[in-house]
């Protein structure tokens, strides 16, 4: 069997209504006006702009683990990996371009030393063909692949200059 609670509205006085009445009013407030959105810009415009006022010329990059290349012409080739735990450095060795069929591809071929590890063969491959990131969806220009030792990376790029 329920038991029901009674409320005795003789402690609810005409002021303790009142105050009451006025609280939940005042919960519910005037209707504000639409604040304004703030323009979001592009999600990679960030990153690309950064890397284009350091002097990257090309910048590449890559999911699953994440990483991305830079290509500072005639001066370095500068590869992060693992979400930025492991970095290659290599001298920019100046890319040879070859056309197959309509599409140009340009590869760099060198040696290049892991930040604590080592050196190893770096070569890369920008080949000028759509691209499509696989977690933003976002459109490149060039699909690369990357050869560090016996690690392979591939991705997508564009050309910042």
């Amino acid at each position: 069997m329920k038991t029901l609670t009674r409320i005795n509205m003789r402690a609810f006085t005409p002021g303790v209504m009142l105050g009451m009445t006025l609280g939940l009013l005042a919960a519910c407030g005037e209707p504000q006006p639409p604040q304004p959105v703030a323009e979001v810009p592009e999600a990679s415009s960030g990153p690309w702009v950064a890397a284009r006022e350091r002097g990257v010329a090309f910048r590449a990059i890559g999911q699953e683990p994440g990483w991305y290349l830079d290509i500072y012409p005639e001066e370095r080739l500068h590869l992060v990996l693992a979400y930025g735990e492991r970095e290659v450095i290599a001298p920019e060795p100046g890319g040879e371009e070859t056309r197959i069929g309509d599409v140009s591809v340009v590869t760099y071929e060198t040696e290049a030393t892991e930040t604590g590890v080592g050196t190893a063969a770096l070569n890369i491959e920008a080949r000028q063909t759509p691209c499509q990131d696989i977690m933003s969806g976002e459109a490149f220009d060039y699909q690369v692949a990357v050869q560090w030792g016996e690690e392979r990376f591939e991705g997508c790029g564009r050309a910042l200059r």
